[in-house]
Order: C-alpha cells, then structure tokens, then sequence
C-alpha cells in the first residue's frame, strides 16, 4: 500500500467530515452522545485555512485526515482519524511516526507536538 499525505482543501471538506463521522461512529459511542459530540468535530473552512490540516490518502484514495492546530503558543495534535475500512493497515503510524510527521509539524519552533485524548483520558 502506497500512503501519501495532501494538503487538505475546502472541496475535500464535506468527504473529510463524512470520515471523521464515519470513524467516531465505529467506536460504539451511543446515538445521543454522536448527535451531541459529531457538529463539534466537523472542520470548517475557517479551521482548514487556520490550521495545518492533511488528507492521509492510500493508492490514491482518501483514507484519513490529520490536523494541527496552535493553541497559545502551544501546537496540539487536534485531528487523526481514520476511515473504518482503513484502519490497523498503518494509516495512522504513517501520518505520525513516518517522515511524514515533519510535514506535519513544519513551523514547531520546539519540535514538539501534543495530544489531548477523549475527556477523562491522559495522553
């Protein structure tokens, strides 16, 4: 399988929301906790063009979406998800751990990223 990260656009906006709706959805959360939770995780073109965000492709398909965003000073990883379909075949640890995270993380002034689990996790 042949990754590639692509710099989100706003004509990719409406498929990249359909994913990561796709993705929250697969992790068994109830419906009323999804309707609360999923119009909180859409991105926006304001976010797209305020934040460093990616579309994880696999043999040329869309498979995932990724996103940095800078809160005070501070860069966060804010977005990483991946289509059910796609994910365990390496999606992830492409868009992270590859030489792809530099993209990613292009501008970190300490070569630093963090990440904020779900509510009551530590990451």
């Amino acid at each position: 399988m042949n990754y590639r990260l692509r710099r989100a656009e706003r004509q990719g906006l409406e498929p990249v929301n359909g994913l990561i709706a796709r993705a929250k959805s697969g992790w068994g959360y109830p419906e009323d906790y999804l309707r609360a939770a999923l119009p909180l995780l859409r991105v926006d073109e304001n976010y797209l063009f305020a934040n460093l965000c990616f579309e994880i492709e696999r043999d040329g398909a869309r498979c995932g979406f990724v996103a940095v965003t800078e809160v005070e000073g501070e860069k966060y990883l804010d977005h990483l998800w991946i289509d059910p379909g796609a994910q365990n075949q390496g999606a992830g640890r492409f868009a992270l751990f590859r030489r792809s995270f530099d993209r990613i993380s292009h501008g970190l002034v300490e070569d630093s990223c963090r990440s904020v689990g779900e509510p009551g996790e530590t990451t």
